[in-house]
């Protein structure tokens, strides 16, 4: 696999750091070979490989033995620098809900996690994910993707940071609909 910037000014800076999405585990755990490289290269950038605790739970649960939960857990300790836990995100989960108010209606509590910490570290975190409908477009700028092939189907994964300026659009957008109700 391979980022494809979407143009020159918008590449994965050095020293990122990279949140990613349960999707890419449970995408890099079924395919080893195309994500073994990626990750590799993401560390030769000096990125930092973070997520959630409400991100690891969901990539671990559901595994019928203990043989198959324990290499899930060793893949993901041996993928990932940092876990956040969720105390730390707490309070800006409640802002990430108002920040999405009706677009957030299908979001997984583990995306507004997510979504928390992005606003906890605004442009210092990148967030990676197939899940496109819960990075809002008008709060977040695409910085690059990666095209995934597997068999017949092509998953892209888009790279996704805070956008001061959208973030400042959009609460003002949305100060504006409470005041006409």
């Amino acid at each position: 696999m391979q980022i494809q910037v979407i143009n020159e000014l918008n590449e994965i800076p050095d020293r990122a750091h990279i949140a990613l999405d349960t999707c890419v585990f449970f995408d890099a755990y079924k395919n080893p070979d195309k994500f073994k490289d990626f990750f590799e290269y993401l560390k030769s950038k000096n990125s930092t490989l973070v997520t959630t605790q409400l991100h690891y739970l969901e990539f671990t649960r559901g595994y019928d033995t203990v043989a198959d939960f324990t290499n899930a857990d060793e893949f993901f300790n041996q993928t990932i620098d940092y876990l956040y836990p969720l105390k730390k995100l707490e309070d800006k989960v409640d802002m990430a809900k108002r920040i999405y108010r009706r677009d957030g209606k299908n979001v997984d509590i583990a995306d507004f996690f997510m979504a928390a910490l992005i606003l906890e570290h605004r442009e210092k975190v990148i967030v990676m994910s197939k899940n496109h409908k819960h990075f809002l477009t008008d709060l977040f700028d695409v910085k690059a993707f990666v095209p995934l092939l597997r068999k017949n189907d092509i998953q892209t994964y888009c790279f996704y940071q805070f956008s001061e300026e959208k973030y400042i659009k959009r609460l003002e957008d949305l100060e504006k609909t409470i005041k006409v109700q």
